[in-house]
């Protein structure tokens, strides 16, 4: 196999002393000799495919009895914990699994897909790791490749026994929106107002627990997370649009080698997302954009799915309009996100939110015209990325609308 960071196909011939292709060689040794057939764990979350749908694959995510297991991304990003780390995380995590229906699991087995069905709901509900006695039908084994493109997974095994051996311990917030007949949308941001994270909302709303009775339904991972994000942006996106605007301003910031600047203009809200990979810093290459994405939103939102920047784009909204609400002001806003060598592992969606919470908690820039902005933007991009991105800013939506939109004032 070939190493995310530096492409070489041998760690003998790595002189990185953190090489991922010789800490992925000896993680996968290690694990394939420990690993058991039948195990007592401790589960902190749930996954469910899409593959199949409406018939998918929900699982079980769970781990032997080691020191207690933290599964969530706004702690690793508090923590700081490196790429490296959240690797061990992440495919320490054996996806015990079976069939299940997004809507009725007796379709697939009366008895056993709706015994699975419940025990994983108790562990989306909980707010604690649930201890777990798990039989699988095989021995997992860890043959899992490092990429460039997809995030790391530990090994999926067909679940044959599983039996929940402790209480989960379900807050009395969650169980209420659970049991109350409500809208999942209403349900989340009444949540997310009292504290219950976006990563834990995912969790409710994948294991088919949040909604009005009649339209449960399993959501899988991947599209729950991008429904939270988007959910909880609209509620706050409606807020702040009763908000006077911003000045000119520019946060910049980051996490795990992506790095943001925000820019936010004195105008009624509206949101544009530009992403990159760094170009190469030598070689023929040198100074290359080979591919952009970038999606936009006007003052009334989106009528679809941002289907260039993807998840991107709703984590990264999530990050901003939470800065707004907090600054109690509207903004138009320009984000652009530089991905480096650094973020050598694709790890989630989660990243992006991270990096643009951490990117919003620094002190911004403030300039007085927007020509100064722009001026400020290109210069830093220029100095420590080596290339000019003007000609990115020209084509922008948002920032061709800037110019072309005239105020009532003016007429």
């Amino acid at each position: 196999m070939q190493c995310p960071k530096c492409g070489k196909t041998s760690f003998a011939l790595c002189r990185d002393q953190d090489c991922p292709l010789k800490n992925e060689f000896y993680r996968r040794m290690t694990f394939n000799k420990q690993a058991k057939q039948d195990f007592s764990g401790q589960s902190p979350n749930l996954f469910v495919g899409r593959h199949g749908y409406p018939r998918v694959r929900m699982g079980v995510l769970s781990n032997e009895n080691l020191p207690k297991l933290v599964d969530s991304p706004r702690v690793w990003s508090q923590q700081n914990k490196t790429i490296q780390e959240i690797i061990d995380i992440r495919m320490g995590l054996i996806n015990s699994n079976f069939e299940a229906h997004i809507k009725n699991p007796s379709k697939i087995s009366s008895d056993q897909g709706s015994k699975y069905t419940d025990m994983a709901q108790e562990v989306a509900m909980s707010s604690d790791n649930v201890e777990v006695e798990v039989g699988l039908s095989k021995k997992p084994h860890l043959s899992l490749i490092l990429n460039s493109f997809a995030a790391p997974q530990g090994p999926a095994v067909q679940l044959k026994k599983l039996r929940v051996t402790n209480n989960p311990k379900i807050p009395k917030l969650v169980e209420s929106a659970v049991n109350d007949d409500i809208k999942s949308s209403d349900a989340m941001r009444m949540m997310y107002k009292r504290n219950i994270d976006e990563h834990y909302l995912t969790k409710l709303l994948s294991g088919g627990t949040l909604g009005l009775q009649k339209n449960k339904i399993l959501v899988p991972t991947r599209w729950s997370i991008t429904a939270v994000d988007d959910t909880i942006s609209k509620g706050f996106v409606k807020q702040i649009k009763n908000y006077p605007v911003t000045n000119y301003m520019m946060f910049e910031g980051g996490h795990l080698g992506n790095h943001y600047f925000i820019c936010m203009f004195p105008e009624v809200w509206s949101y544009e997302l530009l992403e990159m990979v760094a170009p190469k810093q030598e070689g023929p290459a040198k100074g290359i954009v080979e591919e952009i994405w970038t999606d936009h939103e006007p003052y009334k939102g989106r009528s679809s799915y941002a289907s260039s920047t993807q998840g991107g784009y709703y984590a990264a909204k999530l990050g901003i309009v939470e800065k707004l609400s907090e600054m109690k002001r509207q903004a138009s806003v320009y984000a652009f996100r530089i991905v480096t060598d650094e973020y050598y592992q694709p790890l989630g969606v989660w990243v992006v939110r991270e990096a643009v919470r951490k990117t919003m908690q620094q002190q911004p820039k403030q300039f007085n015209t927007k020509q100064e902005l722009l001026k400020h933007l290109h210069e830093q991009i220029q100095t420590r990325f080596s290339f000019n991105p003007a000609v990115y800013t020209e084509r922008s939506i948002l920032v061709n609308n800037l110019k072309s939109q005239k105020k009532l004032w003016e007429y």
